[in-house]
């Protein structure tokens, strides 16, 4: 062999890529090749030897076992177009794909050099079926978005052993998982080894694992124990690594819209890595659209059938619910109905945020008493519904006093938690369901007329134990108040017969104040702008809760209206001279002797001298002149009588 040839072959040989030179045969209406020269790596794929190649025909080596597409054909096609163009090549026997580029050398020669594209188009076609699945997923609904399917789905892309999908829930505190992926017989086993169920479970995010995956889109653990961060002990991550046959775990993050809002927590057979593909990035950015279109529907669901204060049930679900249960002709539901007693007072007193604490705190007291099978529904305003399947006649008294305690032993700005419930139960086959919930209206309202006195006097207790302890307000002091206006009562000529509502104003007079703060109450300085407003508006509170504890309309309106002036100057309405209430009069008269005697944090006490003097100087703009002068005559008894 010539040094030339001998280079040839040297070049050929050194080549790693299956190379091989042809030379064609012409013989007539179809042209064969042979082989000029093979290098090892080509021999491979036929399974002969580079001298058992060489000088071989094509036909004879490679049988037309592809048809048209066999290397003859495409040899032939691209030696006759001249085109150095790739193309490709299955190997069936090799289960593999090679990109072939033909190069013509000269008339009658060309050479064949192959490079294994195998993984290249496995990845292509991976991605293409994985952008084909994802847009079948963006046009479901979003409600119908499951999250199980998309655990599947990322298990099959990657061929990890197991994967887990969790959501980042309550601001990136917590995460829940939503799916399992993997074996189930081994799925179940590691439930069963924790003593708990993977999906559903809710974890605390662990600060420093949220600022790894923050940084890291893909976090690599070496052991189970470390992906969990602590959340489960040594033993027990060897445990499960060695049911399942793990070891590597990945953490996966999954963002959209420059938050993290979940994670893919992967767990690979041992000795298999995982590297981070355009295909499963893409995956993991399109999941994170699709988490937070589920999240959203499940927000709209949650609030059309919840109510969005106290997270129970709204009734437009309770009436689906007690429909269906007309249809169950086995079983015996139980209606209870509960009304919140104090809802209206409290927002009488403290506003309407109280009172939306206090059903929360209601709806709370509700949730932990009830069994886990209970429904429970806020049916309106201050009324709330319970469903119960199968509970026996004691289990529901036994429950309703469950609630009623509770409710006792929990305040809300310091007022109980009362409630009144009445139950009924529908017999099988019986009456519509509607009138078992009559029914059990109706008992909750007879409830109610039984304790309503009870109830009544604990809430007053309660405002009057709050307006003590946060003020000056004393017995001794409305003693004092009513001994007064008892006298100036009876020198204006009031019956005795009425004297009990002018009382009633003397002890209620400033129980509007209770919604103010002990600083506000006995701060020693002058009060500052917002406090002098909300000081304004106690008549108005006192009035209503007058009105609503005690249904004494000529109490209501002498608190209401206590601190307005003859000459019209006063508060809340600018009512002048005669327009005032008689009792009013009366009361403002006496308020403002107690108070001017006794003195108060920002005010030193007078004199009896200087009282009177203060009201002789304010009669008839301030204070009814003729009352004025009949209150003046009983202090100047009272001071010859001391």
């Amino acid at each position: 062999m010539s040094k030339a040839k001998d280079f040839e072959a040297s070049v050929v040989v050194s080549i790693p890529q299956p190379f091989a030179y042809l030379e064609s045969i012409d013989e007539g209406a179809e042209t064969d090749f042979f082989f000029v020269d093979v290098n090892p790596a080509f021999g491979e794929l036929s399974g002969l030897n580079r001298e058992a190649i060489k000088g071989k025909r094509v036909s004879d080596v490679f049988a037309r076992t592809n048809g048209k597409k066999g290397w003859p054909g495409l040899f032939r096609k691209a030696f006759r177009d001249e085109t150095e163009e790739p193309f490709l090549y299955q190997f069936d026997a090799l289960d593999a794909l090679f990109d072939v580029v033909v190069r013509r050398v000269d008339d009658h020669r060309f050479s064949v050099l192959l490079h294994d594209v195998t993984a290249i188009e496995q990845e292509k076609q991976g991605l293409q079926t994985l952008l084909t699945s994802l847009q079948e997923f963006l046009k479901l609904p979003a409600e119908l978005i499951d999250y199980q399917m998309l655990t599947d789905h990322l298990l099959k892309l990657l061929g990890a052993r197991y994967a887990a999908l969790n959501t980042y829930e309550d601001n990136q505190t917590k995460t829940v998982t939503r799916a399992v992926s993997g074996p189930g017989r081994a799925v179940r086993l590691a439930s069963k080894v924790l003593g708990f169920s993977l999906v559903g479970k809710e974890w605390d995010v662990i600060p420093e694992r949220l600022e790894d995956i923050k940084h890291n889109q893909l976090i690599h653990y070496d052991s189970l124990y470390e992906a969990a961060y602590g959340a489960i002990s040594k033993r027990t991550a060897s445990l499960l690594e060695k049911l399942a046959g793990i070891k590597e775990s990945y953490v996966l993050q999954i963002v959209e819209q420059q938050t993290i809002v979940g994670d893919f927590i992967l767990f690979m057979p041992k000795k298999k890595t995982l590297e981070l593909s355009d295909a499963v990035r893409i995956f993991a950015n399109q999941a994170g659209i699709m988490i937070l279109r589920k999240k959203a529907a499940e927000k709209i669901h949650y609030l059309q059938y919840h109510d969005v204060l106290t997270n129970v049930y709204n009734r437009a679900y309770l009436e689906e619910v007690i429909q269906g249960l007309n249809q169950l002709e086995k079983t015996r539901p139980t209606l209870i109905m509960a009304d919140l007693d104090g809802l209206k007072l409290t927002n009488d007193v403290y506003g309407h945020s109280a009172g939306d604490a206090m059903l929360k705190a209601f709806a709370d007291i509700l949730k932990e008493a009830c069994p886990d099978s209970a429904f429970i529904s806020r049916w309106g305003g201050d009324e709330f519904v319970i469903v119960l399947t199968e509970q026996s006649r004691s289990d529901i008294k036994a429950l309703i006093r469950n609630i009623e305690r509770a409710g006792r032993e929990k305040t809300v700005y310091n007022l109980p938690i009362f409630a009144s419930l009445g139950h009924a139960t529908k017999i099988a086959g019986g009456r519509d369901i509607k009138d078992v919930l009559k029914e059990a209206e109706a008992a909750m309202y007879e409830a109610k007329f039984a304790s309503s006195d009870t109830k009544r006097q604990a809430y007053i207790d309660a405002l009057f134990e709050t307006l003590t302890a946060n003020s000056h307000e004393s017995d001794a002091h409305v003693r004092t108040m009513w001994d007064y206006t008892k006298r100036l009562a009876q020198a204006a000529g009031v019956e005795e017969s009425t004297l009990q509502s002018l009382h009633t104003a003397v002890s209620w007079h400033d129980i509007g104040k209770v919604p103010l703060s002990e600083t506000a109450l006995k701060k020693p300085s002058s009060l500052t702008q917002a406090e002098w407003e909300k000081m304004r508006r106690h008549p108005q509170i006192g009035y209503r809760l007058v009105m609503t504890l005690t249904h004494d309309m000529e109490a209501a309106r002498a608190v209401l209206h206590h601190h307005e002036h003859w000459d019209g100057s006063g508060y809340p309405e600018g009512l002048k001279q005669k327009d005032i209430p008689l009792y009013a009069r009366i009361l403002a008269i006496v308020d403002a002797y107690v108070v001017m005697r006794a003195g108060r944090p920002y005010q030193k006490a007078l004199s009896l001298p200087a009282i009177i003097d203060e009201f002789n100087r304010c009669s008839g703009t301030q204070f009814d002149p003729e009352l004025t002068r009949l209150f003046l005559s009983i202090l100047a008894t009272t001071s010859t009588e001391s």
